[in-house]
This record gives C-alpha cells, structure tokens and sequence, in this order.
C-alpha cells in the first residue's frame, strides 16, 4: 500500500476520531472503531480483523496517538455489532 493511499484513505479527520471517541468508552474500543469506519468507507464492507493490513493499524494508531501496546478492540460482540450499525449510518 503506497504511503499516498495510507494517508487518502485511511487518515482519520480530527470530526470523525471527535465521533469515535463520543461513541466508545476505551482507547481500545476507539482504536478499533476508526479502522472500522475508514476501511467501510474504502470498501464498502466490514472487512474481518485479520483483513486490515497492519499498515493501516500502526496509522491509525498513530493518529490516534496511542501507545504501542494498546491493540483495537470492539470488545463483547454485542459491541461489535453495534459499531457496525454505528459506521454504517455515519455522517462524519
């Protein structure tokens, strides 16, 4: 993935980290709601977790300024769910 790419599409805007952030309680849940919502917006689909190419997790997480130990998490899959339902009806 070229670095153009990574930033175009994969760049979260200081509203939509504001709109993740409103939505989750934990960096965690935050970090893992980002990449959920730039790679729906790439793709169109919720891609697996193991679909997000690490390139685009160690972006965001720098984005999102988080230390190297904190991995996304949407925790319990109720959560999951409703991240989903989330960034699909997103208007960031």
């Amino acid at each position: 993935m070229s670095a153009r790419v990574l930033y175009v599409f994969f760049t979260p805007s200081s509203e939509e980290v504001a709109w993740a952030e409103q939505r989750t309680g934990s960096s965690e849940s935050c970090f893992a709601l980002v990449p959920a919502l730039k790679c729906f917006q790439k793709m169109a689909r919720f891609p697996s977790p193991d679909e997000i190419p690490d390139v685009v997790i160690d972006h965001d997480r720098r984005c999102l300024e988080l230390a190297e130990n904190i991995w996304p998490d949407h925790g319990s899959s109720p959560s999951a769910k409703a991240h989903r339902k989330l960034v699909a009806s997103v208007r960031v």
